[in-house]
């Protein structure tokens, strides 16, 4: 598994469906999971996902991991290496993670999607033209970004941790600078992946 981290509007999704084009990966939006989520009529966790998401907050755990869970399943065995976009957002999804999917997925690396918030809501103003989400807005992604720092930020910082201690050599934590034209960011994700 590769996990991919960033601020809203970082590139994360963006750079997953061109690496799932050019690699043998499957990419797992986290967040497209819980949004599809959302559209099932029949689901029970619909109302706490849709106020979760509106209101910038980490849906619970149990509910994540389930929908990954799900999806990977759903693969069937036909790939073997999963690229989950926006996942772990806290340390609870992370020992979540540690927890209940370490016999299921091996984590093989972490890629950060660095971006100054400025041109993350650049971004996420010009997605919310076409987008239809309703986490699409400026209030939205101010929260999303403020959760991305209070929560995320430190299971990055965690992760970089244990990989330089070497405690769990298996995986490396990579940064890419989010900020840069499309191109540019693709050829660095290329770059690290090429690299792993």
């Amino acid at each position: 598994v590769l996990f991919v981290l960033g601020g809203p509007g970082a590139g994360k999704g963006t750079q997953s469906e061109l690496l799932q084009e050019h690699y043998p990966i499957l990419h797992l939006s986290a967040g497209e999971l819980l949004r599809q989520e959302v559209k099932k009529v029949d689901s029970p966790h619909a109302a706490l996902i849709e106020s979760c998401l509106v209101a910038g907050q980490i849906v619970p755990v149990e509910i994540s991991l389930q929908l990954l869970q799900n999806a990977m399943r759903q693969a069937k065995g036909s790939q073997l290496l999963f690229l989950v976009d926006g996942f772990p957002r806290n340390e609870d999804n992370l020992s979540g993670w540690c927890r209940l999917m370490k016999n299921v997925a091996m984590l093989w690396s972490v890629l950060v999607y660095q971006c100054p918030l400025d041109v993350l809501e650049a971004r996420i103003l010009e997605r919310a033209k076409i987008s239809g989400r309703s986490d699409d807005n400026l209030e939205s992604v101010q929260k999303r970004f403020r959760t991305f720092e209070k929560d995320t930020v430190p299971v990055i910082d965690n992760l970089r941790q244990v990989s330089s201690q070497n405690k769990m050599p298996q995986w490396s934590v990579e940064d890419i600078r989010g900020d840069q034209d499309l191109e540019a960011v693709w050829q660095e994700s290329q770059k690290i992946l090429n690299e792993l």
